[in-house]
C-alpha cells in the first residue's frame, strides 16, 4: 500500500495530484524550485519544500529513495524531468510516475526509468470523446483542474485548413469537441469532425484546453 509519495513539480497538474493524494490520507512531500508555488500549497500537503530537484543532494536530503512512489510532474523543462526520473531510479524509488507532453517524451521517460507516464491532455481528450452524445456534449461533471470548456472563433492561421493539418491537440493543447457552422442561414453542429474536416472563417469551435490557452484565442 502506498503511504508516502513525493510530487516533484507543482504546476497545475502536480499541485492537483499532491492535493488529491493528501486528501486520501497519503503522506505527501511536495517539491518545486518556485517558492511561490510551494507557499501556495504548503497547507494542503504534509511537507512542501522549495529546492532544485535536479540536484541529487536535495533528493537524498529528503529521502526520496525511501518513498513508496514519486510523481515527476515537471511541465515544460523536459531535460529536468528526464534528469529527475533517472536519479529517482538510481536512488531506488519503488514506483515512478511521470508527466509528458508528447508521445516522444513518454518514450524517453520510459527508457530512463519511469514505470508509468501520463499525457494529461491526451487522456482528457479521450475522456471527453467517450462522453459525447451523438450531436451534443453530455453534462461534463468535472474537468481536470486548470482546464475549461469554451467556444472560440477560428484563428486566422486555421482558416481553410484541415484538422489533420492543424493537429490542434498536439500544437495548441486544444481538444476540439464540435464545430458550429451556419449553412444557408441554418445553424449546424458537427460533433467530433474527422481529420479531413476543413475549418471556415465564420465557424465557432467548442474546445477543451488549458484556461490560459483558451483565453488567448478568445481574446484574439
Amino acid at each position: 500500500m502506498v503511504k508516502k509519495v513525493a510530487v516533484i513539480g507543482l504546476g497545475k497538474f502536480g499541485a492537483s495530484v499532491a492535493r488529491a493524494l493528501h486528501q486520501q490520507g497519503i503522506e505527501v512531500l511536495a517539491m518545486d524550485r518556485d517558492r511561490t508555488l510551494v507557499e501556495d500549497l504548503k497547507d494542503e500537503v504534509t511537507v512542501a519544500v522549495a529546492c532544485d530537484a535536479t540536484d541529487r543532494q536535495n533528493l537524498e536530503r529528503f529521502d526520496i529513495g525511501g518513498m513508496d512512489a514519486v510523481v515527476v510532474a515537471i511541465g515544460h523543462d523536459f531535460e529536468a524531468s528526464v534528469h529527475v526520473t533517472l536519479q529517482c531510479r538510481e536512488l531506488g524509488v519503488a514506483k515512478i510516475v511521470c508527466k509528458a507532453l508528447t508521445s516522444r517524451q513518454k518514450q524517453v521517460l520510459e527508457l530512463v526509468g519511469a514505470d508509468q507516464v501520463v499525457l494529461p491532455e491526451e487522456r482528457m481528450g479521450r475522456w471527453v470523446a467517450e462522453n459525447m452524445a451523438h450531436e451534443s456534449i453530455v453534462n461534463l461533471v468535472e474537468l481536470p483542474e486548470g482546464f475549461v470548456l469554451s467556444r472560440i472563433p477560428v484563428a486566422k492561421a486555421w482558416q481553410e485548413k484541415t484538422l489533420d493539418e492543424l493537429r490542434l491537440l498536439g500544437s495548441e493543447r486544444l481538444c476540439l469537441i464540435q464545430v458550429h457552422r451556419t449553412v444557408n442561414d441554418v445553424q449546424e453542429r458537427i460533433p467530433l469532425p474527422d481529420g479531413q474536416f476543413r475549418l471556415e472563417a465564420e465557424d465557432q469551435l467548442d474546445v477543451i484546453g488549458p484556461e490560459d490557452v483558451v483565453e488567448s484565442f478568445r481574446s484574439d
